[in-house]
């Protein structure tokens, strides 16, 4: 039998439920928060107030909706932020987020090629100081959003092959560089997919499956707005299945994984025979992306093939996940939004017949920004730490 909460545990226990269903039901009052987390008012009366005190609430009006008296609404007080890091092959996205979703900066970094793990904790805490100088709000936490591979806790990197440090304590050094401000670690399909899951566009939707395709493909899950975290952490590293191509090679030394097929390198491979280089700079596979597609609508044949190409095999990969996950809704991110609406319309429109029922595919505004708004999250999320 399970020894019985502390006080002190039980409070903060409580204090984290009261932040969380603040995070996702703001402006509340203390009563729907009471009803909603089956606490007394009286403790919630309490709880509040030392919330309100210590800065992590504030009151936003009278909520009018009721029956019987007014009452005051809650929100997170928007003098927190978070700030998020989207690191990818060629390039970090930096966005720094307000409590309630307002967007206060963003930024490109361009990362040296395999930049050692000590420039990169450097290089993320020298920007974390710089951003926290400029604005007035209190830093909840970091977020980093990372291709590859993490340990159980979501501490340790322990794969990647865009750059050479595994087995690298990401969470523990950069934490340490920020003088032990949390820091929290998802890989880049993860960070996505929390930010996706929270758009109006998927409104109502509670199970959303979002795949990131980049130099490889992985995806991740939420469950009504937050990560499935009844899934292993390695769940997401669906690119190296092996349904692609059997005849190429993938970085990881198999053959055939779905990498081969949808990652960047094999859809880029027709244009680089052309003679056409991949253009240096933080949207690299963006900009090919962009330029094999106005190459397609000018009708040469090697851009037509090399989109058809991608579209059949996407096709293929994303009903055989919608199949197995069920979700209803799916998003992408990576470079295959550069192909613009046409592109997307018609891989919806395959997914749909592949599935012989309506596809799931739903795009948002925010688009590939995802992952480093994600980020931005899991940061603000540290909040639930109650320093």
């Amino acid at each position: 039998m399970s020894a019985p909460l502390s006080g002190t545990v039980m409070r903060s226990t409580n204090e984290r439920h009261v932040l969380a269903t603040l995070r996702d039901h703001e402006p509340i009052s203390r009563a729907d928060l009471a009803d909603r987390l089956g606490l007394t008012r009286a403790a919630i009366t309490r709880i509040v107030a030392d919330l309100i005190e210590r800065g992590y609430i504030s009151e936003s009006g009278l909520n009018l909706g009721r029956p019987g008296r007014p009452s005051t609404r809650l929100e997170l007080s928007r003098d927190w932020m978070g700030i998020g890091f989207d690191s990818r092959a060629n390039r970090t996205e930096v966005v720094a987020l307000e409590m309630g979703g307002r967007l206060l900066h963003r930024e490109f970094l361009e990362l040296p090629d395999a930049i050692p793990a000590t420039d990169y904790v450097e290089l993320l805490a020298s920007c974390v100081q710089r951003i926290r100088t400029s604005l007035p709000h209190t830093l909840a936490g970091v977020g980093v959003a990372l291709p590859g591979r993490l340990s159980e806790d979501r501490t340790i990197v322990e794969k990647t092959h865009f750059f050479p440090w595994d087995n690298f304590p990401l969470e523990r050094e950069l934490s340490q560089a920020l003088n032990d401000l949390p820091v929290g670690l998802r890989n880049n399909a993860e960070c996505a997919a929390i930010a996706n899951a929270r758009q109006p566009e998927l409104a109502g939707r509670s199970r959303l499956l979002h795949i990131q395709v980049g130099i490889g493909l992985g995806m991740a899950l939420t469950r009504n707005q937050d990560l499935d975290e009844t899934l292993p952490v390695g769940w997401g590293g669906a690119g190296h299945v092996q349904l692609g191509d059997m005849a190429r090679q993938c970085v990881c030394g198999r053959y055939g994984c779905i990498d081969t097929v949808v990652g960047f390198p094999a859809f880029s491979r027709r244009a680089v025979a052309q003679g056409i280089p991949v253009p240096d700079g933080p949207d690299a596979m963006d900009e090919m992306a962009a330029l094999i597609a106005e190459r397609a609508r000018a009708g040469e044949m090697w851009a037509v093939d090399s989109i058809d190409e991608l579209r059949v095999a996407l096709t293929r990969v994303l009903s055989l996940f919608i199949t197995i996950e069920v979700p209803d809704a799916l998003t992408l991110g990576g470079y295959v939004l550069a192909l613009g609406d046409d592109f997307m319309d018609r891989l919806s429109e395959s997914v749909a017949y592949q599935l012989r029922s309506p596809s799931p595919i739903i795009r948002t505004t925010i688009e590939d920004h995802a992952a480093g708004l994600g980020a931005a999250m899991v940061g603000l999320n540290q909040i639930m730490t109650l320093r």
